[in-house]
């Protein structure tokens, strides 16, 4: 289990900007019979970059926590298997992986539903 302590360093920073940022909601709004599909159309796009700036800080930190966990978890199961290096990559994507970028989506669809509904939209029935 050969790893140089150097290498973690670097490998913990590249790995900090691997959440994820959704490419849009999960949810569906809709707008009022009486707001015409150009409105609509303009307060979704502006609410998608609301939500998407909302959580572009979230996104791009992980917790060191998170970081060293899965960084330890991958540098022993890479190691075992002489694949040191590869442990390491593997093993931070299971301290920073989908349930982190779930988070993400949540926190985004929020903000999207949040700013849709000030304008007058819906969440369908």
């Amino acid at each position: 289990m050969r790893i140089s302590l150097a290498v973690l360093p670097i490998v913990v920073v590249l790995t900090g900007c691997a959440a994820t940022m959704p490419s849009g909601p999960s949810t569906v709004m809709v707008p009022p019979s009486t707001k015409p599909l150009e409105t609509f159309s303009a307060e979704d796009k502006e609410c998608r970059q609301y939500a998407e700036q909302a959580v572009s800080k979230s996104a791009s930190k992980l917790s060191l926590p998170d970081l060293m966990i899965g960084t330890s978890v991958g540098t022993v199961s890479g190691g075992r298997g002489g694949y040191s290096g590869a442990g390491v990559g593997v093993g931070t994507n299971v301290g920073s992986g989908s349930e982190r970028d779930m988070e993400i989506q949540r926190d985004y669809d929020i903000a999207y539903q949040q700013c849709m509904y000030t304008k007058g939209n819906e969440l369908p029935q």
